[in-house]
């Protein structure tokens, strides 16, 4: 894939249980992107990119994510990586 892209953020957040022996049970991340591709072309760029990416597949298992795509200042996708 050749995109090109002017700027890339991520804001990534998550829910924990403080009590002795807790774990997170909720990660949320958005990524901001600056770019003047098309629409399709940074949504396939993002579900290739979850798919191939063995740490989010990983902690998918063991928890929800859920991630928000901003293109250009406007929300263009909400995804849930592994979990269908």
């Amino acid at each position: 894939m050749n995109i090109k892209i002017r700027s890339l953020e991520i804001d990534i957040r998550a829910h924990y249980d403080t009590r002795p022996g807790g774990v997170f049970d909720e990660i949320t991340y958005e990524t901001k992107i600056e770019s003047s591709e098309a629409e399709i072309k940074i949504k396939e760029l993002v579900l290739k990119a979850e798919n191939d990416c063995y740490v989010t597949n990983t902690m998918a298992r063991a928890v929800k994510i859920t991630g928000t795509i901003v293109l250009n200042e406007e929300k263009l996708m909400v995804t849930h990586p592994g979990q269908g």
